[in-house]
């Protein structure tokens, strides 16, 4: 019952230009996957590989590249939506009836 009878899944090994081209794809399609909609894919996206940038491997400039644009686009469409949060918050008595139709709880008051 000690650690030592616990069986681990053999993990296949990839070379280090296999690795990089992993990284850049990961990179990329999570930068992409923010312009549908998704801004937090961005912020993910930056969390993820901020510390990944630094191992002298020619794939770094391609990953800091989609790794940097995500935070600025993250940054941008998160303040959008809070902008709107706010806004929609504090004027949408204002707008008339119909808004309440979109609303999902209608606060009493």
């Amino acid at each position: 019952w000690g650690l030592g009878d616990i069986q681990y899944p053999l993990v296949a090994m990839v070379s280090l230009e296999e690795a990089d081209r992993m990284r850049v794809s990961i990179a990329r399609k999570m930068f992409y996957g923010g312009f549908l909609g998704l801004p937090w894919l961005w912020l993910v996206n930056w969390m993820y590989f901020f510390d990944k940038n630094n191992t002298g491997r020619p794939s770094d400039k391609l990953v800091a590249y989609y790794t940097k644009r995500s935070l600025i686009g993250g940054i941008i469409g998160m303040s959008i939506i809070f902008i709107w949060m706010i806004t929609f918050l504090m004027k949408w008595r204002d707008w008339g009836e119909g808004v309440e139709d979109l609303m999902v709880n209608v606060p009493k008051g």
